[in-house]
């Protein structure tokens, strides 16, 4: 685990489920948790815009008054990203899902919607959380909201678009919106230019030493 600040680059998945599996990175070198506490999850869900600044606050409220009962939350919200993590993995490698991790996701979201009833609020009604959740529940809303949103996006997954960074010591997962489809890395100006590095210095090496077995051998 490490201490992290939330930047625009973080959020490359395409999507707020697969931006919330890459707050581990690393996962294929050397792992590094982005979220070792329920404060730093807090931060995390106001940089990915999931929840309103007002549930946020109520959220950071009932963490301070009820520490073991976040810390539990935390941990829930974790088993389900790695459960997510392992569904994406196999999708993006054309493999079938594990069956735990499947029952992982399905056991959180029905979680979810057995909590939520029919609301009226502003002129409409619709699906929603009534006020007066307990205050361990409460503290489950966000992987909840993910939960519900991970089926979602796996029912409407575009085909053949999810991939894996092919940089080294990433693993993160995104949807590939290019045109050609043929999108290899999370992001360009890192583990793009980092791979293309690489290239560069093997290929110089390799040149080099061509060269010098080349100049042996003339002599």
């Amino acid at each position: 685990m490490e201490a992290h600040t939330f930047v625009a680059r973080d959020f490359i998945g395409g999507h707020a489920v697969l931006d919330f599996v890459n707050t581990v990175t690393g996962r294929d070198d050397t792992p590094r948790d982005w979220l070792p506490d329920y404060h730093a999850y807090l931060a995390w869900l106001a940089s990915a815009t999931l929840l309103s600044a007002l549930d946020l606050k109520r959220l950071a409220a009932r963490a301070v008054e009820a520490s073991a009962a976040a810390d539990r939350a935390l941990r829930d919200a974790k088993r389900l990203r790695e459960a997510l993590f392992g569904i994406f993995d196999a999708l993006a490698h054309r493999a079938s899902p594990a069956a735990a991790d499947l029952a992982t996701l399905e056991h959180a979201w029905r979680r979810a919607v057995s909590r939520q009833r029919l609301v009226a609020t502003a002129g409409r009604v619709a699906f929603g959380y009534a006020p007066d959740t307990r205050v361990d529940a409460d503290l489950h809303l966000p992987a909840e909201r993910i939960a519900l949103d991970a089926v979602k996006l796996l029912e409407a997954m575009p085909d053949g678009r999810l991939r894996m960074c092919a940089g080294p010591n990433c693993a993160w997962l995104f949807i590939d919106g290019s045109k050609t489809g043929r999108r290899k890395w999370c992001d360009m100006a890192t583990c793009g230019n980092v791979a293309k590095a690489r290239r560069h210095y093997h290929a110089t090496r390799q040149g080099l030493a061509g060269a010098a077995h080349d100049h042996d051998a003339a002599e």
